[in-house]
């Protein structure tokens, strides 16, 4: 199969282009890389390719990059894109997820960038195989599912059926409802149900079948007692790490199944093996007389020696003084037995200093006898420089990273994995990385970790790391200095999602290989893609589904087609419906033989062309069930856009005539006032049968007794019941089905046990639907009667503000004036409390109007910095005694106008009852500010009513002070508290004001 990976490249740069081809292809032979100047480009390659990801810069002529993603996801929503730029920000990384962008790269030098991209594209195709497979496996398998002739039940590893089909009850007369929870051995005859147990338990606990899986002949046992020889096919699949066995059942007292004989395939794991020629490193060999055995290329080229060379070539003689001064020491160590390492500078011909890295490894035999030195030397010049430039791409780089020195002590930790770890580099750097994440110990973490720092080999894997609890997507490099470098990011929903398509895969799969329906899909070519077992059996085809993958379906269709009593009718109509591409359901075909089969046909899309899937299964009798359900969800979304109570229940009674088959049904609702259940709407039949519905109350019916419990009932015969309405009724079965607590639906039949289970849930089903419908009227009809009640207090409260404003202030204008002309006229000192009357009245008015109308007004929501609207106010109360102390520097979201009048009036509230010389303070708090004062305070249980209008507790206020103070941070969504300074007076806590961060 071919595994490669075909990318589109949109990247405008030439150079950058070829670079980046050039890099991901080291990382992955696998990738077939076309690269497009533009979108445009793009697009016309999208048309032209397979393309499996797409891989864009940002910053391109014409379209952008999250311009060419949009265009893209409108024609491909599913193909991975993959968005490379060096324009990072966090505007065009938020964009680009809300576009669907698959992942965010950004550039940036070095080439670990390269490693990481080809890890994230594989990532990304290899998960969208993995999705594309399910679904298609799912769409074949749902079309399984709806049609089966056989009975399917679904057992725990206690034997204990959790799902059964409608078919059980044609084999064993069980309804499904009543066999779920039961155990399988309820359909065996009791003879076989102890050595069935212990055949399960066997498998269980030492995992060997003492009996084949496939067509199992058994016996059955009917609900009646009788006994029938039936052949079960099982499976095995996981759910929610539980185990589950997929037993699908056929009837063979007139046929047996042909056994099919399963193949096993094993597949052998590819050795690699490590070439010295192709090392980085210069490499040589000597033998315990110091004499050359091998010398790679490098090594020859850096000492200046041929390859014919070699075998006459000893160190000594080669290395001249610097053998003596130097290496042999080190030579000899090793041929002892020790692993020695050095470093060496060397002068070389443009003046600069050369640094070697040499390290010496004993040669040994089979038997552990050293016969030589292996000796790896490495150039380190740039080493300094090259870690620099790795540290800076180390920042910019969106992956957590890590590394460790040889001995497991952390060297370096960036700012994604402190983040990750919840540690900082500080508390990390020289901690032993095993004694930091001791859950890593005798995990698959330890031993592809100590792998990657024995064999000097980089590894990529994804794994579940307990300690952090979540998955990681872990890529380890050996590093130059003998330590290790991770870069690791979190895939945990991501793996989450993979694990559920393939435990939905398993599931599907164990389902389509078991379930006796006869299933064939085709390609565009019409060659076969998938088969199953059942299929073969039905037609008589030799061989198995697993040869026939890729077989001639229109070959097959000639082979078979003389099986049916119009051969070349049945092949004609194969041939119309692949060119017409119309769906077809419940074709039945004759067969020659008297037997028919009944066949579907869907049209499907493969990620490759078009394809088509066939169903063929014997005729069985249908179930209406599906279609009932589908009518009962529509029936559900009309009753959601009724608009009355009356029309509910009108829809109700019509659906469970019309749609459940129940010709005599009626709703009563429950009247309040008198405490009954009155009828509402009722079918004719109802009243041929019983005249004028009844109306239920209190004890006198089964109807009242099902309403007050709230639970639907099936009653076989109501004759047997003493508390039918009714006594010489002609209804003799009942179904009720309470609405919650706006009524009952009732229906009726003149024949006993005429209700199942089946109607039951059906039952149940549209009465849900009602009461939602019903409630939802209710609510509607509570809001509406809020809406009114608002408008019209809105109404009055405008009113009062009118005459506050006009008929209040008017008169009190005129007293002020006449006040002022006869002060000039004489000199009484009851003038003067006259004017300190009209003061106190002017100021009523005032905080009237601002209860009144700033209540219900809009407020202009901006930023405002507290300190100078703070210190604006102080200024405006003209408090020449009192002192302002300002300690916070906070901008909150809010009204200017609407705070000003805040802090003046808890300014002002502070002055009266704290004296001239108050200190008031406005600080900040973590989630508010305050403001506080240095005066007497206000004592405890008068804390309760002194936000509420009119309270005050000094001679001349109008107490409505602190209440607009209340209004005013509920208007902006906060809450305000009186508590106690410490060194005595009153505080004002104003807390969940939204503030502004800088």
């Amino acid at each position: 199969m071919d595994d490669s990976i075909t990318i589109l490249h949109a990247e405008d740069e030439p150079g950058l282009a070829e670079l980046t081809s050039e890099f991901l292809q080291r990382q992955a032979e696998r990738f077939d890389i076309h690269h497009a100047t533009n979108a445009d480009e793009g697009e016309a390659l999208l048309d032209d390719l397979d393309i499996d990801c797409v891989v864009s810069d940002h910053d391109m002529p014409g379209r952008n990059g999250l311009e060419f993603l949009k265009s893209v996801r409108e024609n491909y929503p599913d193909l991975p894109f993959i968005l490379f730029t060096g324009k990072g920000s966090e505007e065009v990384a938020s964009e680009a997820i809300s576009a669907g962008v698959t992942d965010y790269l950004q550039k940036e030098g070095g080439s670990d960038q390269y490693t990481i991209l080809a890890n994230r594209i594989t990532n990304a195709v290899e998960l969208r195989h993995a999705e594309e497979q399910a679904e298609r496996t799912l769409t074949q398998l749902e079309a399984i599912t709806e049609n089966s002739a056989d009975a399917i039940v679904i057992i725990d590893s206690d034997s204990r059926i959790h799902f059964a089909n409608q078919a059980v009850t044609d084999f064993f007369g069980y309804n499904p409802t009543e066999l779920e929870g039961e155990p399988l051995t309820t359909i065996m005859p009791e003879r076989l149900r102890e050595q069935h147990l212990e055949a399960l338990n066997q498998y269980l606990e030492t995992g060997e079948k003492t009996v084949s899986w496939s067509n199992v002949e058994f016996t059955g046992l009917h609900e009646d007692g009788s006994e029938m020889p039936l052949s079960v096919s099982f499976g095995e699949f996981q759910q929610s790490n539980d185990r589950r066995f997929v037993g699908i059942i056929r009837d063979i007292s007139e046929q047996r199944q042909r056994e099919q004989a399963l193949r096993e395939k094993q597949a052998e794991l590819r050795k690699y093996e490590l070439t010295v020629e192709n090392s980085i490193d210069h490499l040589a060999a000597c033998d315990t007389d110091y004499d050359l055995l091998f010398a790679n290329e490098q090594y020859q080229n850096f000492h200046g020696i041929d390859s014919i060379d070699v075998s006459k070539t000893s160190l000594p003689g080669l290395l001249g003084d610097e053998w003596d001064r130097t290496v042999k020491a080190h030579v000899d160590r090793s041929l002892e037995g020790e692993i020695v390492r050095y470093e060496m500078e060397r002068p070389i011909s443009n003046g600069d200093v050369q640094t070697l890295d040499i390290r010496y490894y004993p040669l040994r035999e089979d038997d552990g006898t050293v016969i030589g030195v292996v000796a790896a030397m490495r150039d380190l010049t740039n080493v300094l420089e090259e870690k620099r430039e790795r540290e800076k791409i180390i920042e910019r780089v969106t992956d957590a990273i890590v590394e460790v020195d040889e001995n497991w002590r952390f060297t370096l930790v960036n700012q994604q994995a402190e983040a990750l770890y919840d540690m900082n580099e500080e508390y990390l750097l020289g901690r032993d990385f095993w004694n930091v994440f001791t859950e890593a110990r005798g995990t698959r973490f330890e031993e592809e970790y100590r792998a990657v720092m024995e064999t000097r080999e980089s590894t990529t894997f994804v794994e579940h790391f307990s300690q952090l609890d979540g998955w990681f997507d872990i890529t380890v490099f050996p590093k130059d200095d003998g330590g290790l470098a991770f870069y690791f990011v979190e895939v945990t929903e991501q793996r989450q999602r993979q694990d559920e398509l393939e435990q939905s895969n398993v599931l599907l799969s164990t389902l389509f290989n078991t379930l006796p329906a006869g299933v064939l899909a085709e390609d565009e070519s019409r060659n076969v893609l998938a088969v199953n077992g059942r299929l073969f059996d039905l037609f008589g085809l030799p061989g198995t589904p697993e040869n026939a993958i890729g077989a001639d379906c229109e070959r097959i269709a000639e082979q078979v087609s003389e099986e049916f009593v119009d051969p070349s009718g049945f092949v004609e109509r194969i041939d119309g419906l692949v060119s017409a591409r119309e769906s077809e359901n419940n074709e039945q075909l004759a067969l020659q033989d008297g037997q028919t089969f009944e066949r579907d046909y869907r049209p499907i899309e493969l990620p490759d062309g078009q394809g088509h899937l066939w169903l063929y299964r014997d005729i069985t009798d249908g179930t209406n069930l599906q279609r009932q359900l589908k009518d009962l969800n529509r029936v559900t979304q009309e009753l959601m856009s009724a608009d009355t109570q009356d029309e509910v229940v009108k829809i109700g009674v019509e659906t469970t005539r019309d749609l459940l088959g129940m010709d005599a049904n009626s709703i009563h609702l429950y009247d309040t006032g008198n405490e009954e259940l009155i009828p509402a709407v009722a079918t004719e039949t109802v009243y041929d049968l019983v005249g004028e519905p009844p109306t239920f109350s209190d004890g006198d019916s089964i109807a009242w007794r099902v309403y007050q419990r709230g639970e639907p009932l099936a009653v076989n015969d109501v004759h047997e019941d003493p508390d039918r309405h009714t006594p010489d009724t002609p209804i003799r079965s009942e179904l009720f089905l309470p609405l919650g607590d706006y009524g009952i639906l009732l229906a009726g039949s003149t024949s006993p046990e005429a209700f199942d289970d089946q109607d039951v849930l059906l039952g149940e089903i549209l009465a849900g639907g009602l009461t939602t419908a019903l409630e939802q009227i209710e609510q509607t009809e509570q809001l509406r009667d809020r809406e009114r009640e608002l408008t019209n207090k809105n109404d009055r409260l405008e009113e009062f503000a009118s005459i506050v404003s006009h008929d209040l202030r008017n008169p009190l204008n005129v007293a002020e004036g006449r006040l002022e002309l006869a002060q000039t006229e004489c000199d009484s000192e009851h003038l003067d409390s006259v004017q300190q009357a009209h003061e106190r009245m002017r100021a009523l008015i005032d905080d009237l109007l601002t209860l009144a109308r700033d209540g219900k007004s809009e407020m202009d929501i901006e930023p405002v910095a507290l300190k100078p609207l703070v210190e604006g106010c102080w200024t405006n109360i003209q408090a020449d005694a009192a002192t302002l102390v300002i300690d916070t520097e906070q901008t909150v979201k809010g009204s200017a106008r609407r705070l000003k009048q805040l802090f003046e009036n808890l300014m002002r509230n502070a002055i009266e009852h704290g004296g001239e010389d108050v200190t008031v303070t406005v600080g900040a708090m973590d989630d508010g500010f305050y403001v506080e004062d240095d005066g007497s305070g206000i004592p405890a249980d008068e804390r309760d009513g002194i936000f509420e209008a009119g309270y005050s507790t000094n001679e001349g206020g109008t107490g409505f002070g602190l209440s607009i103070v209340k209004q005013i941070v509920e208007a902006h969504n906060g809450q305000i508290e009186i508590t106690d300074r410490t060194a005595g007076g009153a505080r004002f806590d104003i807390t969940g004001v939204e503030t502004v961060v800088e």
